[in-house]
């Protein structure tokens, strides 16, 4: 973007948002794009898990984004939009023998 009193000159190239710094005309447009940048590697991933898994509930909303959730019975199910690597991170610290989980990933995009 260059400046010159005021004025804003910017070429939108493929993908380019415009922003107006005087009035945030644009500023949904640049956050959706933001967002659609940030969540192409996430992989979407559903779990079943026993509703005292507190620790593995909570770890899943600190580091992924819950889509749903739906508690039924003796199971709450999610569907949770993680990072490659913070998929592998989950695996690692929440063995599936611990408990009655059973994840499926399906891609974001």
């Amino acid at each position: 973007i260059i400046t010159r009193r005021g004025r804003a000159e910017l070429e939108v190239r493929d993908g380019g948002v415009r922003v107006s710094a005087a009035n945030g005309a644009g500023m949904a447009d640049l956050l959706e794009a933001v967002e659609s940048l940030l969540s192409r590697s996430r992989e979407v991933v559903d779990l079943d898990l026993p509703p005292g898994d507190g620790e593995a509930i909570a770890w899943l909303y600190r580091h992924g984004e819950v889509l749903r959730r739906r508690d039924r019975g003796g199971a709450v199910s999610l569907a949770v939009a993680l990072e490659p690597a913070d998929r592998l991170r989950f695996e690692s610290r929440f063995q599936p023998e611990r408990s009655s989980r059973t994840p499926s990933s399906r891609s974001n995009r």
